[in-house]
């Protein structure tokens, strides 16, 4: 059976707060969408999924915020360029945070079908200025004008060693508060 994957964008347009400028639903993809506070909840119901975007040179904050899935068959993925940077079955992992490397996600629905309803996906979502989703080798340089100013935000990396490797970090203080996410 080919399944057709429905696509709806989502634009963060303010630094700090999410905002839906536009929601493209295709026929079929009719879903329970609230965006409220930086907030996409879902009544998983078919497969979507959504582009979301935020403005240049920032990155995207993203914590599942509650998964309730009935089926081992139903998942929610998150991409990051062209790299799978989470994959949720039915197990309940909640909490989890996770930044990107630039300014676009996606994240995909998959509906068996099967199971008891309903199925219930919160996705908190924030755009950071400064952060991001570091892999594999390189250095994180911070400075003070490309981090917010005046702001109690915090600023998230992650970090992401490959096999065998690991990710090292030295945090000099400064008036930031900073997070080292490791998976």
């Amino acid at each position: 059976m080919l399944l057709e994957v429905m696509k709806k964008e989502i634009y963060i347009f303010s630094v700090f707060s999410l905002v839906c400028s536009i929601v493209h639903a295709e026929s079929g993809c009719n879903k329970t969408l609230t965006l409220s506070n930086e907030t996409l909840e879902v009544d998983l119901i078919e497969t979507c999924s959504w582009v979301i975007k935020s403005p240049k040179s920032t990155t995207i904050v993203l914590q599942m915020s509650s998964l309730q899935l009935t089926n081992s068959m139903d998942s929610v993925r998150v991409v990051d360029g062209d790299t799978l940077i989470a994959s949720y079955t039915d197990l309940d992992q909640s909490g989890d945070l996770l930044v990107s490397s630039n300014n676009s996600l996606l994240v995909l629905t998959s509906y068996s079908g099967k199971g008891s309803s309903p199925r219930i996906v919160t996705i908190s979502l924030k755009p950071q200025a400064g952060g991001g989703r570091y892999t594999d080798n390189g250095q994180v340089k911070l400075n003070g004008t490309s981090l917010p100013q005046n702001d109690s935000s915090p600023v998230y990396f992650q970090l992401i060693a490959t096999k065998g490797q690991q990710a090292k970090y030295c945090v000099v203080y400064i008036n930031v508060q900073i997070y080292i996410i490791f998976p």
